[in-house]
């Protein structure tokens, strides 16, 4: 599942992205909890939300972009899928 909303900022003269912050830590064997902040120069107000299953880092993101500053929160599966055989890959 996949919804995003946004204002893209048409006076910007690039798209640059810096970042304020990252946070990452391991929640259990294969899931990872990831928070980073940001400036992104192409929107102005954007909302994304991601619910992923049987993809390579599968799980839930959403990000959230106000004034052209950015947060993203990450819960996903640090492993890839293997699509032939369907299932997680060792």
């Amino acid at each position: 599942m996949y919804f995003n909303f946004s204002i893209l900022n048409f006076f910007r003269k690039k798209n640059n992205w810096d970042k304020y912050f990252s946070f990452t830590k391991r929640v259990s064997k294969h899931k990872f909890l990831e928070i980073e902040g940001g400036k992104d120069g192409y929107h102005f107000l954007s909302f994304e939300f991601k619910i992923g299953f049987k993809e390579d880092h599968a799980g839930i993101r959403m990000s959230f972009t106000v004034f052209c500053r950015e947060l993203t929160i990450s819960f996903y599966d640090c492993r890839h899928w293997d699509y032939i055989n369907n299932c997680w890959e060792a």
